[in-house]
């Protein structure tokens, strides 16, 4: 079973959640372990990261990941609002 890890910037990010969309990312990477290639593969500049989305209190969040070997490395939680611009900053 793959184990399922945080970079510091995506433990900030969980840490900025509300309880109930605390409460969804857990529930989605607990999927996340059981079958990590369940997210959208992305495509252009993100190539290579995998994407879950849900919604929580009426709010769109994204879970964004990579698979490197056999582990999940979460690279960054939020809300849909300018998620990817924020993400290309990160992941360059």
């Amino acid at each position: 079973m793959p184990r399922t890890f945080f970079s510091p910037a995506a433990e900030k990010d969980f840490g900025k959640l509300s309880g109930a969309a605390e409460k969804e990312v857990k529930k989605r990477l607990t999927e996340l372990a059981n079958d990590p290639h369940s997210g959208k593969l992305l495509h252009g500049p993100l190539r290579g990261f995998f994407v879950l989305r849900f919604h929580a209190g009426g709010v769109a969040y994204r879970i964004v990941y990579e698979i490197v070997g056999a582990d999940v490395l979460v690279l960054m939680i939020g809300s849909r609002d300018n998620f990817y611009k924020k993400l290309n900053r990160r992941v360059r």
